[in-house]
């Protein structure tokens, strides 16, 4: 069964001299999305020979010619190249060196996941003080809303529309 990695490689500054440019593999993906980094030692290309002597990492090499240019291309392991990156488990190693996992927050999904956990305090408040109603529950969550916000949002018309504070003034009374 063959395997695929997906490599990101980067033209970095070359430790021993800063002037001199070289290709670092800075991530290591799977095809189920986990992500590795290799240890600061590893990252160099000319660590990883086997990576270097195939085509894929001739034309990446090719499209890499500027500092700082990054490029994130599959590769498919073959037997040489599966015993250097995966142990016998399919867990991934380089160098007979376990690498570390990186979890990278979604950040698409991030701000909905932080509005549910708000939602679910707040929810959890509402029963913790009895509030039962739903007119009970707007009108509670209206007063944990800060209204700077969206007042900033909101954009000038040329018939001027009110702004929610002075319209929250208004109903008060």
């Amino acid at each position: 069964m063959e395997c695929k990695l997906r490599f990101t490689f980067k033209v970095i500054a070359s430790p021993r001299d800063r002037k001199t440019n070289v290709i670092a593999i800075t991530l290591i993906k799977t095809e189920e999305n986990t992500s590795y980094i290799l240890p600061q030692d590893m990252i160099h290309v000319g660590e990883h020979v086997e990576i270097m002597e195939t085509e894929v990492y001739k034309r990446v090499r090719k499209s890499l010619s500027q500092r700082g240019q990054e490029r994130s291309v599959w590769i498919t392991l073959k037997e040489n190249l599966k015993h250097r990156y995966l142990d016998e488990e399919g867990n991934i190693i380089f160098n007979d060196i376990y690498l570390e996992q990186v979890v990278e927050e979604n950040k698409i999904g991030e701000p909905a996941r932080k509005k549910e956990n708000q939602l679910e305090t707040f929810e959890k408040e509402c029963r913790r003080f009895d509030i039962e109603e739903n007119i009970d529950k707007i009108e509670t969550s209206r007063l944990c809303i800060d209204f700077r916000d969206l007042n900033k949002i909101i954009i000038p018309q040329a018939q001027p529309f009110p702004l929610i504070n002075d319209l929250i003034i208004k109903t008060r009374n």
